[in-house]
Formats: C-alpha cells, sequence, structure tokens
C-alpha cells in the first residue's frame, strides 16, 4: 500500500461555547483562518491541493451550505480545490483522514486537507430544528441515544465511578494546564481575529488555575438518571469548541523514507 503521512497540523484555541473569547466568531470565519494559516505553514502549492474535506456533526445556519466549499473559497484556495462536508458526529473529522487516505492510495489525488469544525456557541447540541422519525421510537430507540447514555453504558459495563470520572478530568485539565504552562501547545494553534484584535491570550485551554485542583465532593448535579453516574462537572466537563486542520499526501512526496521519521509529517 502506497505510505501516506500527515505533513502539518494546526488548530485554533479552545475556549468555552457560551462565554469563551471566540462565541462571537462564525464557524466558517474561524475555519477560514485555520485552514490559510495550514497552508502557511506548510508551504504547499495551494494548486496542488485536490479536496478540502471537513467533517462537520450539525451542517446547517453557519455551518451550512457545504462549509467545506465555502471555507476553502474564504481562505483564498483555488477555484479548483473541491471542498465535501462529512458528518459522522463525533468522528466527523476523523472520517475526513480517513477519507483522503483512502482517495490517495486509489490515485485520486496527492494532497488533501483534513478538517474539522462545530460552533457549540453558534448551533446548538442537535441543531435548530431537530425531527427525529417516530418510528424509530419503536423499532430501534437506540438510533437516537446521546453522548450521556453513551456515557453510562460505558460506565456500568466498566464499572467506572462517578470518583474516578472526577479524577480523570481533574487530572486531564491538569496535564493540559502544564502542558500550556510550558508553550507545548504554541506551535499548532493559530490566532484568531476577534474585533479588530487578534486573539492569542490563554492559548489552548481557558481553564482559571483553581479548576483543576481536585476538591474532595464536587457539587455537580446528575444529568441523565439519579441512579446514574454521568454528571455536569462546571468547568471540569464545560462545553468546549474548536477547528482542526490535517493536510495528508504521500510520503514520496513529502520527502520521508520511512514512516514516523519523516520531517515533515508522520505516517497514518
Amino acid at each position: 500500500m502506497k505510505p501516506i503521512v500527515i505533513a502539518g497540523y494546526v488548530r485554533s484555541p479552545f475556549h468555552f461555547a457560551k462565554k469563551g473569547a471566540l462565541a462571537g466568531v462564525r464557524p466558517d470565519d474561524l475555519a477560514a483562518e485555520v485552514v490559510k494559516a495550514l497552508v502557511q505553514r506548510t508551504g504547499a502549492d495551494p494548486a496542488t491541493i485536490e479536496d478540502l474535506l471537513m467533517g462537520n456533526a450539525f451542517p446547517e445556519a453557519e455551518q451550512g451550505f457545504n462549509i467545506a466549499r465555502l471555507v476553502g473559497l474564504m481562505a483564498g484556495l483555488p477555484i479548483s480545490v473541491a471542498g465535501a462536508t462529512l458528518n459522522r458526529f463525533c468522528g466527523s473529522s476523523m472520517q475526513s483522514i480517513h477519507s483522503a487516505a483512502g482517495a490517495i492510495q486509489m490515485d485520486a489525488g496527492e494532497a488533501f486537507i483534513c478538517a474539522g469544525v462545530e460552533s457549540m456557541s453558534r448551533v446548538p447540541m442537535t441543531g435548530f430544528n431537530p425531527m427525529p422519525n417516530p418510528a424509530f421510537y419503536k423499532t430501534n430507540p437506540g438510533a437516537y441515544m446521546g453522548m450521556g447514555d453513551t456515557a453510562e453504558n460505558v460506565a456500568r459495563r466498566w464499572q467506572i465511578t462517578r470518583a474516578d470520572q472526577e479524577a480523570f478530568a481533574v487530572t486531564s485539565h491538569q496535564k493540559a494546564a502544564s502542558a500550556q504552562a510550558a508553550g507545548k501547545f504554541n506551535g499548532e494553534i493559530v490566532g484568531i481575529h476577534v474585533a479588530s484584535r487578534r486573539f492569542l491570550a490563554k492559548l489552548g485551554l481557558e481553564v482559571p488555575g483553581g479548576m483543576v485542583n481536585f476538591v474532595g465532593q464536587l457539587a455537580l448535579g446528575i444529568v441523565i438518571k439519579p441512579q446514574q453516574s454521568f454528571f455536569h462537572g462546571f468547568y471540569l466537563l464545560d462545553v468546549f469548541w474548536s477547528g482542526c486542520r490535517f493536510m495528508t499526501l504521500p510520503r514520496k512526496r513529502a520527502g520521508c523514507r520511512r514512516p514516523f521519521r519523516c520531517s515533515p509529517g508522520r505516517s497514518l
């Protein structure tokens, strides 16, 4: 099989959905800035890019109208670069990478931008007008299973307690805060223009330092069922959103001779 590499990766800063610094930014505007930065940082010739594949779970409103195609045009890509929006809910962005890798394997292109964008600030969970088919309530109620129910199934099957979840959440944020303080994210985060200024403060996660300390028992409400364990963790499990972009291309074109030892990029 033809070896394929990721030639570059960038993303926007994470932030809180309702009160974060990017809550007023349209998802297509944010995505366009990140795509433009990806092309600049990789030094790729835009004319050689075959397609921009963009994952999106709720492609409507400001995320609608085939946002992948629109973002490509907004980012200044040539009109010859196609755009396709992919929907596999939480796996949408990952699907863009798989689809690009498959296309390269079958010689349907050599360079692809694999992206994902989701604005929990601008488009609510399930969209603005959800209309589930009532037939599924009788024949297959699991077809519309939400992430909360999925979390409960995982917790029950693997016996993950609420204390385990709290400890994992706190540890995760502690690691993120440490990495952020050490500048580990600086090379991958793209500054976003907000109200005539460039948002570069609090790169990574907007999490107050006091919230990454474990506080024994947290007064957090149960959001699924009282007898179940999943909970809303305020700062620990608040809703974030961000946009990220990869560029995939054959290893030979990237100047790589062996997997995981190439520059730029890593093998898929």
